[in-house]
């Protein structure tokens, strides 16, 4: 299979990416607290460390639990021996009234006492599944692999049911958190392509999608925006900082968008030639024809593919139609 440097189209003719500072998020995080109340034993994680599903991240002093679980049992027992002494006591008295040596009202009372002893049985088996279930619940798990994103507690302290002890982020999903100011927030769109760089990677640009906008403003009359990045590459981390790229809607209708030369294929005339476009859903890339309008430094402006369009910009005359390829880091802007 062949790899693939690619480029996102931020940038339409004739208008300009607007630049936005922010942080990388998980787009997904699960605050994690124990089911019970209980002593701290241990402590298994440590802040920033990856983990799997099923892991065990803490455990609370089980021998409080071991004993509940002791006692349950016992109560059980016992519970089931007196259902058994009812129960034979009522086939010796349904003995007697069917020879006629006991009443109805002393018959009935024997079958009573069975019925109230099983109810007994029943209960005490619920206690000692409740208590098995403590016993469980006092080693806490993760329930998907991610990355502890924060930890909230120490060994040999108190903690209550309910109460957060972890915070994990789910791996594979992060967000670019950012703030836009009233002047042009109407121009952004749920959908709308997005170009990230990571301050702490080097040369590094990532393609994203606007998922979120915030209905009211915050402090300093901004609206929060999270952008969702389609990719993630390796050694991002939560609260690394960014700097977003985002073509309002009145600029994305401007005619034209500009790409590196490089992505140019040529064709049949100088003014026109093709594309390779990257189609995420299928790991193909899609062979367009673009027509050059003009350029712009190191970009040359095109018409025939879009604003959020990811392109090939290396070794392109060895690329067809619906090729499948995989991609190498993306290309700075």
């Amino acid at each position: 299979m062949r790899s693939i440097k690619t480029y996102t189209i931020t940038e339409p003719v004739g208008g300009r990416s607007r630049q936005f500072s922010g942080k990388v998020k998980a787009a997904e995080t699960s605050n994690l607290s124990f089911a019970v109340s209980g002593t701290v034993d241990s402590v298994a994680v440590k802040l920033g460390e990856q983990v799997k599903e099923g892991q065990v991240l803490a455990v609370l002093d089980r021998e409080p639990f071991r004993l509940d679980v002791q006692a349950a049992q016992a109560s059980l027992e016992k519970a089931k021996a007196e259902h058994r002494e009812k129960k034979q006591e009522f086939e010796r008295n349904k003995d007697l009234f069917q020879k006629g040596w006991m009443t109805r009202v002393a018959m009935e009372q024997a079958q009573t006492a069975v019925s109230t002893a099983l109810s007994d049985v029943n209960y005490a088996t619920s206690k000692l599944n409740l208590a098995k279930r403590n016993l469980d619940n006092a080693t806490l798990r993760a329930p998907f692999g991610g990355v502890v994103g924060e930890r909230d507690v120490e060994a040999h302290t108190d903690v209550t049911a309910g109460q957060r002890i972890f915070a994990i982020n789910v791996d594979g999903v992060m967000d670019v958190s950012i703030s836009l100011p009233e002047g042009v927030i109407g121009d952004i769109r749920i959908g709308m392509p997005a170009s990230v760089r990571i301050n702490a990677i080097e040369g590094l640009n990532i393609a994203g999608r606007v998922t979120e906008i915030g209905a009211v403003a915050g402090a300093g009359n901004v609206f929060p925006v999270s952008v969702s990045l389609l990719d993630v590459p390796a050694g991002l981390r939560a609260g690394m900082t960014a700097e977003v790229s985002l073509v309002t809607a009145a600029e994305a209708h401007t005619e034209g968008v500009l790409v590196p030369l490089a992505a140019i294929a040529p064709g049949d005339t100088q003014s026109k030639g093709y594309v390779y476009v990257f189609e995420d859903a299928t790991s193909t890339v899609r062979k367009m024809p673009v027509e050059a309008s003009g350029a712009r430094d190191n970009l040359i402006a095109v018409r025939g593919v879009n604003v959020g369009d990811v392109v090939a910009v290396a070794g392109v005359t060895f690329l067809r139609d619906g090729l499948k390829v995989k991609l190498m880091s993306a290309v700075g802007q």
